[in-house]
């Protein structure tokens, strides 16, 4: 039994009342005259030890009546069990993720949700099944079902409590629709090992997280959300809001002003639930140069910072002004133009518009920040391999004596890029010789008015920039002439685009670390309209970013990003990491996968040390809460989302409801009250037979 307002039951003490009453001694019954009592001191009655109870039936009946009183003012009701059908003998399927992300760094938010996790695991029956996931950019199993039932029900709290211990927040981003996903599927897949044996039981995913706006819900966009699967989610958050970051701003390659090719640009942004509006931005150890931003709630603005002073740290820039510092600091490598040298093999002048050669060196415009310079070679002139020196890219448009095909065929196996022209069948040979194929040959093909390319394999990384429909267009290309390469003979060859005859147009075959690509026409007027369309330009731009890498990524990075390496590691190549740490690289290794953490990293064991900046993710900055709605519009069904405090004062709120409900249908107070009044009916008869019986005879 329990009771909607216990104070009531304070007043069962007055029942003392009648029992006091009782060991009161009484006045004589009978009275005897006497003479004058003027000059003596009335004395009231006292308890004595001589005090005896009289008629315990009656007081009986007067502490009951007063007991029943006071219960009933006190509403009582009678707890009933859960309905069989609401809740399964099977217990829950509980998948628990918690956010390890960058964001949740700030104040004491991992705390929050290293709380909230323990008080659901203290919350959960012997025959609940429970497992736990940890995300950021990936999702992390800490906990299996498995492992949850290995366990005994008594130790179960000990072991999440020691799997909680070994968890820290991460530099990485928040990729919350995959971790939703994923343990969504993780509750549904254990919980239709149940399907068999009746009733299911109750399937739910619980998410600790501070829910920023700017999380990456790609992962739900495209998933089935499972029917019985719920979401509750418990938001953590801080007391504070005022939050901004501040992020490196990629220059344009065809920015012409000449201020900001010296000057570096950052953007400040303010997160949407922020209190506060103004910040200061200045290079790291020095604030002389320091200057202020408004930036309103919500909003971002690009600013350009002062040249450092020689006293500044030119590699970092920090905002100053917000409640957190966990992305409050840009790290910068300063760029420099870089001059990257192609070969072009061939006959002829760079001033015949006849040629191949014309065309190539007119097919890299200059950059702000990349200039090719064209080392051209006629096909009779000894190449030596000194001349290949810092060379990723290669054109071979004419046949070439054997000296010259073996100095290409080693650029190629150490790492380099050879594009091959046919121009006519004699340049087949040297592409055979090439890739060890001596007797290798390709005819001219038959074609009427001309050919075009009617398939192109947009999954390769030459042409996926023309994916989009709007780009993807190579039908106005016309091909007056081409030569049928026999590719049944190429261990490896991978066809990129195909004429509309079904004769491959450009073929790529790997060799050793290099590759060499084929393309089985001229780009000259005489055999096609290649050179003079608008795809000639990127697509010949591709193949040397392809080679020696884009000049729009050189050195900055995002945490959880992979260095691609210009070269493969050697034994002795180490990377310092930004806390000093060294990582030995595995010799041949081609890239870096652990940027673990924002700051510097460098490159060492070489003549020059390579260094890269790691920067945070900027969605990571945006500290707002996410709107529910967002969730709901993606397909997940919800249970609750509020703060922790907020759902314990629900619930709270929801068990005292359901108190009055069951005692507004009940009405025990009205027995209780009926029975008093019985009681007292009761009291007062045997009150008025006992006062008769003793009273003195007329």
């Amino acid at each position: 039994m329990s009771f909607l307002t216990p104070l009531y039951i304070a007043g069962a003490l007055f029942v003392a009342l009648p029992i006091l009453f009782h060991l009161i001694r009484r006045s004589p019954r009978d009275r005897v005259p006497f003479s004058s009592l003027m000059f003596l001191r009335e004395s009231p009655p006292r308890v004595t030890r001589r005090s005896r109870l009289e008629n315990l039936l009656l007081l009986l009946l007067r502490a009951a009546a007063l007991s029943l009183l006071a219960i009933a003012f006190a509403r009582p009701f009678l707890r009933e069990p859960l309905l069989a059908d609401s809740v399964s003998d099977d217990g829950r399927v509980v998948a628990v993720l918690l956010d390890t992300s960058a964001s949740v760094r700030r104040a004491n938010l991992w705390q929050q949700v290293v709380a909230g996790v323990q008080r659901v695991i203290n919350d959960t029956r012997p025959i609940d099944h429970v497992a736990l996931f940890a995300f950021d950019q990936q999702v992390r199993p800490v906990i299996s079902f498995d492992q949850w039932l290995e366990t005994p029900p008594g130790a179960r709290a000990a072991m999440v409590k020691e799997q909680l211990e070994k968890l820290q927040p991460t530099w990485n981003a928040t990729h919350l629709g995959a971790a939703l996903a994923t343990a969504a599927d993780a509750v549904d897949r254990h919980a239709g090992q149940f399907a068999g044996g009746g009733r299911v039981p109750a399937q739910q995913v619980i998410l600790f997280s501070d829910l920023q706006r700017d999380s990456d819900l790609a992962g739900l966009r495209q998933y089935d959300w499972p029917e019985q699967v719920r979401l509750e989610a418990r938001m953590v958050a801080p007391r504070t809001h005022t939050n901004a970051g501040i992020q490196l701003v990629q220059e344009r390659e065809d920015a012409a002003d000449p201020v900001s090719a010296d000057r570096t640009r950052v953007r400040i942004s303010n997160a949407g639930d922020s209190e506060g509006s103004r910040f200061r931005v200045h290079w790291a150890g020095a604030t002389d140069s320091a200057f202020d931003v408004y930036v309103p709630p919500g909003k971002s603005r690009v600013v350009q910072a002062p040249a450092p002073s020689a006293t500044d740290s030119a590699e970092q820039l920090v905002v100053e002004g917000d409640d957190f510092d966990f992305d409050n600091t840009t790290y910068v490598i300063a760029r420099r133009p870089e001059t990257v040298p192609v070969l072009f093999v061939g006959r002829g002048s760079a001033n015949d518009p006849k040629l191949p050669r014309y065309y190539f060196e007119r097919a890299f415009p200059e950059s702000r920040w990349r200039s090719v310079r064209v080392l051209a070679r006629e096909p009779g002139d000894r190449l030596a391999a000194t001349e290949l020196t810092g060379v990723r890219f290669a054109v071979l448009a004419e046949s070439v004596p054997d000296e010259t095909a073996a100095v290409l065929r080693d650029f190629v196996q150490s790492g380099g890029t050879l594009l091959c022209v046919l121009t006519d069948q004699t340049v087949a040979a040297s592409v055979g010789r090439l890739i060890g194929i001596d007797d290798w040959s390709a005819d001219e093909a038959l074609v009427r008015d001309y050919a075009m390319l009617g398939e192109l394999d947009f999954s390769h990384p030459l042409f996926a920039p023309f994916s989009d429909p709007r780009y993807g267009d190579f039908t106005k290309i016309h091909f007056w002439r081409h030569r049928r390469a026999d590719t049944s003979r190429l261990d490896g060859a991978r066809v990129l685009a195909r004429f509309d005859d079904r004769d491959p147009a450009l073929i790529e075959l790997p060799r050793g670390r290099g590759r060499v690509l084929v393309l089985t026409a001229g780009w000259q007027p005489d055999d096609s309209q290649l050179a003079v369309s608008s795809k000639f330009v990127p697509l010949l731009g591709g193949m040397l970013d392809n080679a020696a890498g884009p000049a729009e990524v050189a050195g900055q990075y995002r945490v959880g990003d992979v260095i691609v390496l210009p070269e493969p590691a050697t034994g002795t190549d180490r990377i310092r990491l930004p806390d000093g740490t060294e990582i030995s690289m595995t010799p041949g290794a081609e890239e870096f996968a652990g940027t673990t953490q924002p700051g510097l990293y460098t490159l060492v064991g070489r003549a020059t040390p390579l260094r890269f900046a790691v920067n945070l993710d900027p969605a990571e900055s945006d500290t707002a809460p996410l709107p529910v709605e967002e969730l709901e519009q993606l397909g997940v069904r919800l249970t609750d989302i509020r703060s922790s405090a907020t759902i314990v004062a629900e619930r709270a709120e929801g068990r005292q409801m359901l108190a009055f409900e069951l005692e507004s249908r009940q009405k025990l107070w009205r027995w209780l009250a009926v029975t008093a009044l019985a009681v007292l009916l009761a009291e007062t008869w045997l009150g008025g037979y006992l006062a008769r019986r003793t009273a003195p005879a007329e």
